[in-house]
C-alpha cells in the first residue's frame, strides 16, 4: 500500500536545493468527470464543454475540456513538484495551441529559468503538451 501512495505525498524543498534548468512534469488523462467537475466549480457551462450535440456542430466537432483546466495542471506542478509546497503562483501568459478532449493526456512541464537568491523568488517557464490516443 505504501508504494502505491508514495506519489500522494509532497515534500518541501529548500530554495538552495533548486537549480536553474531543473524541470518537473505532471500528466493527466482527461475524463468527462474532469470536464463536469470544472464546469460545476467554475460555472463554465459553455456548451462546447458540456453538450455533446452542440459540440458536434462547433469548430472542433467534439467536447473539449476548458482551457483554464490545463493552467490548473501547471499550478499543480508548481505547487507540488517544482518548486513545491508554499509556492505562490503570481502570473502567467497563455496561448492555447490545441484543444484537448476526453481521452487526451495533458502533460504540464515547468522549468526553472532563474533563481535570484536575494528575493527568494524564481521565474519558471511552463508548457502543456497533449497526446491524442
Amino acid at each position: 500500500m505504501f508504494d502505491e501512495t508514495a506519489d500522494l505525498f509532497i515534500e518541501n524543498r529548500t530554495f538552495e536545493e533548486m537549480a536553474v534548468g531543473e524541470t518537473a512534469c505532471l500528466s493527466h488523462t482527461v475524463t468527462q468527470r474532469d470536464i463536469d467537475l470544472f464546469a460545476t466549480v467554475t460555472g463554465d457551462l459553455n456548451p462546447t464543454h458540456v453538450d455533446p450535440a452542440y459540440a458536434a456542430t462547433d469548430m472542433f466537432h467534439r467536447i473539449i475540456i476548458q482551457g483554464m483546466w490545463g493552467t490548473g495542471l501547471i499550478s499543480a506542478a508548481l505547487g507540488t513538484k517544482l518548486p513545491g509546497p508554499g509556492t505562490i503562483y503570481l502570473g502567467q501568459d497563455l496561448r492555447f495551441a490545441h484543444p484537448a478532449s476526453i481521452g487526451d493526456t495533458i502533460t504540464a512541464t515547468v522549468r526553472e529559468k532563474n533563481l535570484p537568491r536575494v528575493m527568494r523568488s524564481l521565474t519558471a517557464s511552463a508548457a502543456t503538451k497533449w497526446v491524442r490516443p
